[in-house]
């Protein structure tokens, strides 16, 4: 079965466990794609809440089953060069190419800037930044090859707009958007579409978590980073929705791009 807008393809999936990640592994599926998803799957020992879990991420290859696809789950640290490398060696075995990758793999944590340690910078860096890095550098080739590709990756509003509490993942979020801005200049030669989703506060476990550092609850970060959601808060399918879109053909000529899905928060800062 090929059908749907993504009939056919197959795509790489970081942070799938879970939230954003998860929900793009399901509505890719829907359209026709099969996926390789991927997560860490073990605690960061940095991060004071819990990542996913291995059961977490064998339920959405379970589920992308169940809608008629082709799935693996891959256990992979995106901070690891030899562990990527792996990854995408893994996904060519098993499926022949790599046609789609979405870098959704990422950490956030609530610090003053003055606050933020060096083990903390760092920390936040490799997994919202080098991550992509390495994900990007070891599937293009492979998109290369067959002259085509869509890559979406996952920053934020905090990649265009300073948050206060967010030095570092402000830093990391910005350096998503140049990222993808370069490697859309670079293999624009290639076919290969490299585009950003920036998300303002989304109803994702995530979310939920981030309010240990400062004692807060949901409630109280949706009104520090989106007080003006006139349209809601979006669950993870709303970002979900925008990356089927940017992994389509309806999107061929669209790269370099940062879409944000915010619920029109951006509107007002």
């Amino acid at each position: 079965m090929s059908n749907g807008r993504l009939g056919g393809k197959i795509a790489i999936v970081s942070g799938a466990c879970r939230g954003m990640g998860r929900a793009q592994c399901l509505a890719m599926a829907k359209e026709g794609a099969d996926i390789v998803a991927c997560d860490v799957c073990k605690n960061n020992p940095v991060i004071k809440y819990d990542m996913g879990t291995k059961k977490e991420l064998d339920k959405t290859v379970e589920d992308v089953k169940a809608l008629g696809r082709k799935a693996i789950g891959v256990v992979v640290d995106v901070t690891k060069d030899d562990q990527v490398k792996s990854l995408t060696g893994r996904a060519i075995e098993e499926f022949e190419k790599i046609d789609i990758l979405v870098n959704t793999a990422g950490i956030g944590e609530l610090i003053p800037a003055l606050e933020i340690t060096e083990e903390q910078w760092d920390n936040m860096l490799n997994v919202n930044l080098k991550g992509i890095w390495l994900m990007c550098k070891y599937t293009i080739p492979h998109m290369v090859k067959q002259n085509k590709g869509k890559i979406i990756n996952i920053s934020s509003t905090a990649g265009i707009r300073p948050y206060v509490g967010q030095l570092h993942y402000v830093a990391a979020k910005f350096g998503v958007i140049g990222i993808t801005k370069v490697l859309a200049l670079e293999f624009a030669k290639n076919k290969i579409n490299v585009n950003a989703i920036c998300p303002g506060p989304t109803d994702t476990p995530m979310l939920d978590k981030m309010g240990v550092y400062i004692g807060a609850k949901k409630e109280d970060i949706v009104k520090m980073f989106g007080p003006d959601m006139h349209l809601g808060l979006p669950g993870p399918e709303g970002i979900a929705n925008a990356t089927v879109y940017l992994a389509s053909e309806e999107s061929d000529y669209v790269t370099g791009f940062s879409l944000c899905v915010d619920s029109g928060t951006m509107l007002y800062k």
